[in-house]
């Protein structure tokens, strides 16, 4: 479960400020990794042992590269010209080899633990299909906790030293922390060694400000999970669990209910390791920037999620689309058509691989080709949709049009959510379906929860919209307190948010806590 490891993850963040504190400064990263093993050891007792082999092999993969450039340079000065280039062509290959040693070793790891199953039975259906009768294995592992996200995070170091972006850490404490880092390893976001080395290592004192802000936004975020996602989920369940008795609005009011308790959780729990990481001077970047303003999908994904689409951008979209074939392709179709068909297939390598990311399900494969057909259609109509304003005299960023545009995107997006939160793909066509089959299940909000939680949860939802409209309007919260306010004054409004947490939030007999959406990736 993810609440309780973010739980552990507060705690350990406690008593971390006090030993970072007291040791030297040159130390004080052996601290945040300490802490890091600590709490992944507790969390997943055995599975520690998974994320030690991605440490270590990605480390050994920038020391190997760095080892051949190293000897590249040396060699390069006595030669020739024409013997640099073919040394260099030389150095090239076997640093490409390193790479794909270090992306086999983990990828397999990843493989094996998360999507064995999935393709497994996957083949099995096919050979059925074909009536060939085959029984394959099926794994019964437990899934390291945020494997994937770890997973990533770790190979995007070694590509950025192959590629010469970075230079190769030779201190393998710092890339060990670098990947196990315990307050995003649940749930991102996802960082870039050559941003985030320095920010963990340089070991500066705790500061008055940042442990402000740090607590101020950890509770913030609590707030979005406990108040609001929590007695969202009260409603999600209700629906999703016995979804043959509802249909019409009452599904597509699921759907929404749905895509703001997966915000709230996920944004929500981002704020929490954003704040931890703030009060020890870490910076970690924004994963969301108002994502319900977006005009297009193609937007929301910019906005939703920002460090995945960031990964999948430079690891995967780019090399695809400036790959050998992607130059021959170029070479041969006339270049309108030949770019349209990288594009395209680069965004298909996208959507696909996000998919997977999600999960090991059908569904998923379906719910990342879903976005990636909106998104080649949005592309492909753009033009003509600006020439027919252009014609009628429209401005396309007028509010009423911008209005409409943000409302059919959300539309898409819940469309996406009921997609991602239904059980089998099956049951999503059963729910989508039944949106246009009357209105079964009106007093829904009746009988899910008390009135008195549907009043809190309101409030909540208002409050986080309210948040989000400042946020719009350039309005920082924590910086005006800190500007203009004593520390008694500020040290009240975190005192009251956590009364609010403590009095209002959804826990304790009654609830339980949603599986988690993220967390397990």
């Amino acid at each position: 479960m993810r609440l309780p490891f973010l739980a552990w993850a507060g705690i350990f963040a406690g008593a971390g400020v006090l030993f970072y504190s007291i040791v030297p400064r040159k130390f004080r990263y052996v601290v945040l990794l300490a802490l890091s093993l600590g709490i992944y050891i507790l969390y997943n007792r055995f599975m520690a042992a998974f994320i030690v082999v991605t440490a270590v092999s990605v480390y050994a993969a920038g020391i190997l590269v760095d080892k051949i450039n190293r000897g590249y340079s040396q060699r390069a000065k006595e030669l020739s010209k024409p013997e640099r280039k073919q040394l260099r062509k030389k150095a090239e290959r076997k640093k490409s080899a390193v790479l794909i040693a270090a992306l086999f070793v983990n990828l397999a790891v990843l493989f094996v633990l998360k999507y064995f199953n999935f393709f497994s039975a996957a083949l099995e259906g096919v050979l059925g299909w074909i009536k060939v009768d085959c029984r394959l294995p099926a794994l019964k592992v437990l899934m390291p906790l945020g494997i994937s996200y770890y997973t990533l995070q770790a190979l995007s170091y070694v590509i950025d030293v192959t590629q010469g972006k970075i230079e190769a850490e030779k201190n393998f404490l710092k890339v060990s922390l670098f990947v196990c880092y315990f307050p995003q390893l649940s749930e991102g976001p996802f960082g870039r060694y050559g941003e985030l080395a320095c920010e963990m290592t340089k070991g500066d004192p705790i500061d008055g400000d940042n442990f402000y802000r740090g607590l101020l936004l950890a509770l913030w975020g609590l707030f979005k999970v406990f108040i609001v996602s929590y007695r969202l989920s009260v409603y999600t369940s209700a629906i999703f669990g016995n979804f043959t008795a509802y249909a019409g609005w009452t599904v597509a009011l699921g759907a929404v209910i749905f895509t703001l308790q997966l915000y709230t959780d996920f944004s929500g729990s981002i704020d929490v390791v954003r704040g931890i990481s703030c009060i020890f001077g870490i910076r970690l970047a924004k994963n969301f920037d108002l994502p319900f303003l977006s005009k297009d999908v193609g937007e929301f994904w910019r906005r939703w999620h920002i460090s995945l689409g960031a990964w999948f951008r430079d690891y995967v979209f780019y090399p695809v689309s400036m790959s050998s074939l992607s130059g021959k392709l170029r070479e041969k179709l006339p270049l309108k058509v030949a770019e349209g068909l990288i594009v395209n297939f680069a965004f298909l390598c996208v959507w696909l691989l996000t998919g997977l990311w999600h999960g090991a399900a059908a569904k998923y494969v379906v719910y990342g080709l879903y976005y990636f057909a909106l998104i080649v259609l949005h592309n492909a109509l753009r033009p003509l949709v600006s020439k027919l304003y252009a014609k009628l005299k429209i401005r396309e960023d007028g509010k009423a049009i911008s209005a409409l545009r943000i409302a059919k995107t959300f539309v898409f997006v819940c469309v996406g959510m009921l997609l991602f939160r239904a059980d089998t793909l099956s049951v999503f066509g059963q729910m989508f379906a039944s949106l246009f089959k009357g209105t079964a299940g009106v007093s829904l909000l009746k009988r899910a929860a008390e009135w008195q939680d549907l009043l809190v949860m309101c409030l909540g939802v208002g409050i986080v919209a309210l948040s989000g409209v400042l946020s719009a309007c350039k309005v920082d919260f924590s910086g005006m307190l800190l500007r203009r306010r004593s520390v008694a004054v500020r040290y009240l409004v975190c005192f009251a948010l956590v009364m609010v947490i403590v009095v209002f939030g959804a826990y304790g007999n009654g609830y339980l806590p949603p599986d988690p959406i993220y967390g397990g990736f």
